[in-house]
């Protein structure tokens, strides 16, 4: 059997014909707006990018080197900058639930605004009510009633005495409380002289003892009752000095961000919380607990200000804390703590009412990523939860933020092979991922690619 005819070098490689090239270098080229040959591709993306159905994000497919990264941020980017920037998310302490912070949304820039007249605010509450307390009205209405309550126990006790000694029996205060003896002439009797009574003499004496320790016994049982009542009428004098001192600051922060009813139902809930811990800002020395003015700032977690449209996010380590967000803890005196301004975002976060770029195999590769990229797709909801507590690895108790909704087109980047083994093997997926945009790997060589190609 003969040999085949070996290929002639003409055969093997196809020169580029240098009559073709217009020019000297490819710098002198100026940039494609779309690359070469890849139209399939570019329409693609155009549906998946504009289609705003549940379940129409992306899975861009083509040879390594092709360049998906590029095209797809750069087509996105474009797409994104005709579109509206998405909101602002911060979250505030919940004064029910503390371990259950709340999630308030702003228009895009305003959240540094409200993070910044939060804290200008805790500031002031630093001061200005410590400086109520010591002010004259309430020194003066705080030592009446203190003198009110002194009169009232005082005047039962008195009313006693009187009886006592109307009726010859003296009432003596001794370390252990108060006690009755008879007198004669205003002087107490000898207890020697008392047995020298007549039966009848004793008789009525002892009675009427009985009469004034029962009657002592009712006065003093109302004392811690007065008591009570006093320290509540105390704690609403420091109610009403604190509504005064908040009706200014609150009263223009609502009358501000009268446009948000969540941001209204929040100052409101401030206000009240600071009134019930009226008490706690009544130390002007060391001032209010640092931890009570730390409740009242806010953890500006989405910031939308400098964005123009709407976000291109792509992901370098796409693992679950990076997507999701994750609760940071800080070391105190050996023990670890949070809370809710230890909140961080993820990607998904920075991405909301954008785009996020994932390479697929990196997420496929990161522990249980994959899994928390789905569950925040298909429940359009992004809960900040660690793994261990995730998956019932640990029962130790933490924050549970409240959920952010989510509205996001995700793009995965990565080979053929990738697709379609995902396709076959994970349910979800097709159901996730409905636009394909698969790169072409052959492009046609005419006379008029190749000034393109060199572009």
């Amino acid at each position: 059997m003969p040999l085949p005819a070996p290929l002639t070098g003409d055969q093997v490689y196809h020169a580029c014909p240098e009559e073709k090239l217009d020019f000297l270098t490819t710098d002198d080229l100026q940039d494609l707006d779309q690359p070469y040959g890849q139209d399939r591709v570019l329409r693609a993306l155009e549906f998946g990018a504009g289609i705003r159905a549940e379940g129409f994000n992306l899975f861009v497919l083509g040879p390594a080197g092709a360049g998906k990264h590029e095209l797809v941020e750069r087509f996105l980017s474009r797409h994104a900058a005709r579109q509206p920037v998405p909101p602002d998310w911060c979250h505030v302490y919940n004064f029910r639930f503390s371990d259950r912070p709340g999630a308030i949304q702003l228009p895009a820039g305003q959240g540094q605004q409200f993070k910044k007249d939060m804290s200008d605010l805790a500031e002031e509450l630093r001061t200005a009510i410590p400086a109520a307390f010591e002010s004259e009205e309430y020194q003066a209405r705080l030592q009446e009633l203190q003198e009110e309550m002194a009169k009232r126990q005082h005047q039962g006790l008195f009313e006693i005495q009187e009886e006592a000694n109307r009726n010859n029996i003296a009432m003596i205060t001794t370390p252990a409380g108060f006690t009755f003896a008879p007198m004669r002439k205003g002087e107490v009797i000898d207890p020697e002289e008392y047995k020298k009574f007549s039966d009848e003499e004793k008789q009525l004496v002892e009675s009427k003892v009985e009469e004034l320790q029962k009657k002592l016994q009712q006065t003093i049982q109302q004392i811690p009752r007065m008591r009570k009542e006093v320290r509540e009428r105390v704690h609403a004098l420091n109610e009403e000095m604190v509504q005064l001192t908040l009706g200014g600051p609150i009263g223009e922060l609502r009358e501000k961000w009268s446009h948000l009813p969540e941001v209204v139902d929040y100052l409101d809930a401030v206000r009240e919380d600071v009134v019930e811990h009226a008490e706690a800002f009544q130390d002007s020395d060391n001032g209010p607990p640092a931890g009570l003015l730390a409740r009242y700032k806010v953890n500006l977690l989405v910031d939308n200000a400098e964005t123009v449209g709407a976000p291109v996010i792509y992901e370098d380590l796409p693992n679950h804390q990076h997507l999701a967000g994750q609760i940071e803890h800080r070391a105190r005196q050996g023990n670890l703590y949070t809370d809710f301004t230890l909140i961080r975002g993820g990607s998904m976060h920075r991405a909301n009412g954008g785009y996020l770029i994932i390479d697929a195999r990196r997420v496929l590769t990161q522990p249980m990523a994959w899994e928390s990229l789905k569950r925040i797709l298909s429940s359009g909801e992004i809960r900040i939860e660690s793994l261990e507590r995730l998956y019932g690895l640990v029962s130790t108790v933490s924050l549970q933020p409240e959920p952010i909704p989510v509205s996001v087109k995700v793009v995965l980047l990565g080979d053929r092979m990738l697709y379609y083994l995902l396709s076959h093997y994970d349910p979800d997926f097709l159901d996730l991922f409905k636009v394909e945009a698969d790169f072409e790997d052959d492009l046609d060589r005419n006379d008029d690619c190749y000034e393109l190609y060199a572009g």
